[in-house]
C-alpha cells in the first residue's frame, strides 16, 4: 500500500468540499512546494551556519559532492485559533559523489524534526513544513560542525 497516495488521494477528497487554510489543497501545490518552498528553506537556513563558506549547499550540477534528501514521513502540523502544532518530518540524507552517485559517502537518517517556531500567525501548512526543513538544515548543520 502506497501511503503516500493515499494520504494525497484521501485530502484532494476531503478538500473538494472545503478550502484549506485560505485556499484550496492540490497535488500541484503540494509538490510544487518542494522547489518554491522547502529546497530554498533548507538551502538558505543551512548556508547561515558555514558563513565563511568552508561547507555551501545549493543546485549545483558541477558540485564534487551530491545531498539527497529523500523525506520518507510529513506531518503538517495545523493552526486552528488555540491549537498550533508544528510541522513534522523524517528525511534520509545521502551525500555521495556527483561522478559517481554509487560511492556513497554518508548517510543520516533525521527522524520527526520538529519545524522551527516562528512569529507568524495562521501560517499555511506549506509554510509550517518549510520551518521543518530549516530545522533539518539547522541539525545537519550542527552534526557536520561536531565533525569537521
Amino acid at each position: 500500500m502506497d501511503l503516500k497516495k493515499n494520504y494525497l488521494q484521501e485530502k484532494l477528497e476531503r478538500d473538494k468540499r472545503r478550502t484549506f487554510e485560505g485556499g484550496t489543497f492540490s497535488r500541484e501545490a503540494w509538490f510544487g512546494y518542494r522547489e518554491s518552498l522547502y529546497e530554498p528553506a533548507f538551502i538558505n537556513y543551512f548556508n547561515k551556519f558555514f558563513k565563511d563558506g568552508a561547507i555551501a549547499v545549493g543546485k549545483n550540477n558541477a558540485a564534487k559532492y551530491t545531498l539527497d534528501i529523500k523525506t520518507v514521513w510529513i506531518f503538517p502540523g495545523y493552526d486552528m485559533g488555540d491549537g498550533i502544532r508544528s510541522a513534522k518530518l523524517t528525511a534520509i540524507l545521502t551525500f555521495k559523489q556527483t561522478a559517481n552517485p554509487q560511492n556513497i559517502i554518508c548517510l543520516i537518517e533525521f527522524d520527526k524534526v520538529i519545524g522551527l517556531q516562528h512569529e507568524i500567525d495562521d501560517a499555511f501548512y506549506g509554510k509550517r513544513i518549510s520551518w521543518a526543513y530549516e530545522r533539518l538544515a539547522k541539525n545537519l548543520a550542527i552534526q557536520l560542525k561536531r565533525f569537521l
